[in-house]
Parts: C-alpha cells; structure tokens; sequence
C-alpha cells in the first residue's frame, strides 16, 4: 500500500489504487488552488499519485495566472482564499470565455455560498474533511466529462467547417445544384441558382421543381421523378424559366439521381427546418454548347460562302421529298441552275467580286422560292431547287420563269465601279414521270441544263422536253 505524507491530515484516510500498466502517463491536466499549504499538496499528491498532471496554485491570482498560460481539464478550488476567492475566479473565468470545469473543496457550511459557486457553474463540491475515494471519482467524473464535451466541440467545430466548406465550395459550381424531398419540393439550392436563373433562392425552397420548369417541357416532370436504382442517374433537356433580362428560358441539362440513403437530411442552408433528400440533382446551362453544336451541324449541312444548303443536306432532302411524294401520290421538281459569264466576271474582276456575286445571286433566288422549297449551292456557279408538293408543270414553269427574271437587273459588286450582269440556264426534271429516284432526278435536271447551255441561253428546259419551250412574255 502507498505511503502518504503528513499532509494528508485533513484528509479522510483510505487506501488508493496503484498504477496498472493499461493506465495512460496521465489522465488530464488539473489545477488545484488552495492558500493551505497543507491541503494543496495533499491534493496534489493524490491526484497525481491516481495519474492527474497537477500544478498548485496558492491564491486566487495564481489560479487565473495558471489559466492564462496553461489548458486545464479541472480545476480543484477552496472557495475561501485570501484576496481573490474562489467566486471571484469563477467570475473572471466566465467572464474570459473559460469552460473548465471546478470542483469546489471548502469547510464552509455556509450553504448561501456554496449555492452561489453551484450557480456560478462549479461541476461539484466536496466538504472539509473529504473522503479521498470520493474526491477521486468527482475528479475523473468531471475530467471525463470535459474531455467528451472538448471531443463534441472539435468534431461539432470540424462538422461545421466541413458544411461551410460544402457550402462554399457548391456556391462555386457552375451548375444548380439542388436536392429534392419526396414529392419533388426543393429543399437544398445553391447559390448558383441566383445567377443563372435571376431568383432567390429562399423563395424556391419548399417549391415544387415544376416552379423552374417551361410549361412546354413540364410533361417530362414525372418521369424525372420516377424513383429508380440508385447510381443511375436521368439526364434530358430542358427549358428552364429565367428572371434574367431578355431571357425567358434556359436551355439546361437536367440530372436527376434517387439517393441511396432515404434517411439523408440536407444542411440548414435555408435557415429553415429540411425535410429528408430523395433527389439529387444538376441543372446545367448548355446553351452555348447547343450554340457550338448547331454551328458546327451547320457548318456541316451548309455552304460556307452563301449559307445554303450544300450538296449532302441537299440529297437528305430530295430523297425524304421523292418518299413522301412515293407515299401521298404528290409530285415534286427538281432545277439544276448554272449561271452564263460567270467565269469572265471571276476572271476579270477576282475572286473576292467572283465570292460577292455568288452570295447576291444566292439571295435573288431564294427569295423567289417557298419557305418548303430548297436552293442548295451544288459547287461553283451551280445551283439545285428543291420544289416539293407541285400541282402540274405550269407552276414549275413560273418559279422558274421568275427564277431567271430576278437575274435580269445588274448587279452591284464591292470594289467594283461597274455594273455586273450574270443570267443563268436552268434543266428541270419531274417526279414521277423523270425518275424514282434523288440521283436519277438530279442526273436528268443536269442533262436538261446542258441543253440551254449548249445554246448559250438564258432559258429554263425540261428533261425530255423536244426543242425549245417558248416562255411566257417572250
């Protein structure tokens, strides 16, 4: 059994347990304070001696000295000390912030006292003369507890930091970010939503998601809010409405994905209470992705130079036309347009005027035609039409009749003092009675352009037609 010292005269005697190998070098940091020589290092030595780090602190002031420069899991205080008391460090230590824990020793019996150190915060008190089994289970019971609440407060302090951090970082995404309860209400937004869609986001939370969607596109709602296996996440286009001037909607992304947890709860993020997350989900803004993918789809389908219609999308066109005229028992017309001195002008005058004709000669013709109708740059100075649904070959005849007369008048040409005239010889083939078929339409309208051409005439021919067909008007 462990010897004591004399200094534990006021101290009820009773055995103490000995140091086992599990126990740690210590348990904690205490302090104790007490003007009584004796009791402070009695105290002090059956706290260490039970595996407490222990300083002594002989008064009030050393007491707060101790706290200023040291961390403390207790402090172990007689109430009645010369100068600054025990209350009166209890009051500065609340008054600084502190939390650490006292245990009050002291031989008053003045119980107006003691209930005022209870209310000041002390954890616990113990008489003069004390019972050291007693004295050490309050001491390990108020170290214990301190360091659990030290442990709640750093991981409550980490989870904090961590929702911030989640925060922030969700505040930087370039996408709406959101979640979903289960019956479509929002109840996690980030900022995002402010400045791509223009609204607050406290005024979308608790609304249903349908609030966001175009009324065009709302009949996709349900089916994004089907719940189905986790990780597989739905993605479809949508029109999001916007409060951005000049923008009624958004042509976004929509990704929604069920969550695996239905127990999961979004952060306070709304100041407002959440309700359990059953979506998650992306809205992303693709409208300059659509922008890049129909320029480059239209770069693909279209003449660089003029804008119309090339070669490819040309023939989609004919073929799709010769099915459904095939179908409804329609008819259709094909043209196959060159245009006469077109080499001289690209001779005389260069290239650049030879590109500025063709995009004025482009615009003359197109606005001679239907907006069903197709004029397609072939290559060079070689233009097809398109002329779907005719009623017979009288009004293949007049678009090409004005076809050629939107020619007649001169054209002015950049850095080109003079005026420039250009006429163009057009072969013409029908459907059924020319071919079944796109190429063969097509192959037949250039034979029948041959023809004109051969003549040097600014004239319109049919395939199969004999000799020359007098125009109207001439």
């Amino acid at each position: 059994m462990p010897k004591y010292n004399d200094n534990l005269a006021n101290a009820e005697r009773t055995s103490l347990p000995a140091f086992t190998e599990q126990d740690p070098p210590w348990k904690g940091q205490v302090l104790v304070g007490d003007d009584e020589p004796r009791l402070r290092a009695s105290l002090c030595e059956i706290l260490r001696h039970d595996g407490f780090n222990v300083d002594a602190a002989a008064d009030g002031a050393a007491v707060c000295q101790h706290v200023q420069s040291g961390h403390y899991d207790l402090i172990v205080m007689n109430i009645c000390m010369p100068g600054m008391t025990g209350l009166d460090v209890m009051a500065w230590l609340k008054a600084t912030g502190s939390n650490i824990p006292i245990l009050i020793i002291s031989g008053l019996y003045d119980f107006t006292t003691l209930r005022r150190a209870v209310q000041m915060g002390a954890y616990d008190y113990l008489r003069k003369p004390y019972n050291v089994e007693e004295l050490i289970r309050i001491v390990n019971e108020a170290v214990r507890a301190q360091r659990n609440a030290s442990l709640q407060t750093t991981a409550h302090t980490a989870e904090r930091i961590a929702e911030e951090f989640f925060r922030r970082a969700l505040d930087y995404v370039p996408d709406v970010v959101f979640s979903l309860d289960e019956g479509g209400c929002i109840n996690f937004l980030n900022n995002r939503v402010e400045t791509l869609l223009g609204f607050r986001r406290k005024e979308l939370m608790g609304q249903h998601l349908s609030c966001l969607v175009d009324d065009v596109n709302s009949a996709k709602l349900p089916h994004l809010l089907e719940r189905r296996p986790s990780q597989k996440p739905f993605t479809c286009e949508l029109e999001l409405k916007t409060r951005i001037n000049g923008i009624a909607n958004l042509t976004c992304e929509l990704t929604i994905m069920n969550t695996e947890d239905e127990h999961f709860w979004p952060p306070e993020y709304s100041g407002r209470p959440s309700t359990p997350v059953f979506f998650f989900g992306v809205a992303r803004d693709i409208t300059e992705r659509k922008k890049t993918q129909e320029s480059i789809e239209f770069r693909a389908s279209h003449d660089s130079l003029t804008g119309l219609p090339n070669r490819s999308l040309f023939f989609d066109r004919l073929g799709l036309a010769v099915s459904q005229a095939q179908r409804y028992g329609k008819k259709l017309a094909t043209m196959f347009i060159d245009l006469n001195d077109f080499k001289r002008v690209n001779d005389t005058y260069g290239h650049n005027v030879g590109d500025d004709l063709l995009q004025k000669v482009a615009r003359r013709l197109k606005d001679c035609l239907r907006a069903g109708d197709t004029l397609c740059r072939y290559g060079g100075d070689e233009f097809t039409v398109l002329l779907p649904s005719l009623g017979d070959e009288k009004d293949v005849s007049a678009v090409a009749e004005k076809l050629l007369e939107s020619l007649k008048n001169p054209f002015r040409l950049r850095d080109v003092d003079a005026d420039v005239s250009v006429s163009a010889s057009i072969g013409i083939a029908l459907f059924p009675e020319d071919g079944a078929e796109a190429v063969a339409l097509l192959q037949r309208a250039d034979k029948a352009m041959y023809g004109i051409k051969q003549q040097k005439r600014s004239d319109y021919h049919f395939y199969g037609q004999k000799g020359p067909k007098a125009r109207s008007g001439t």
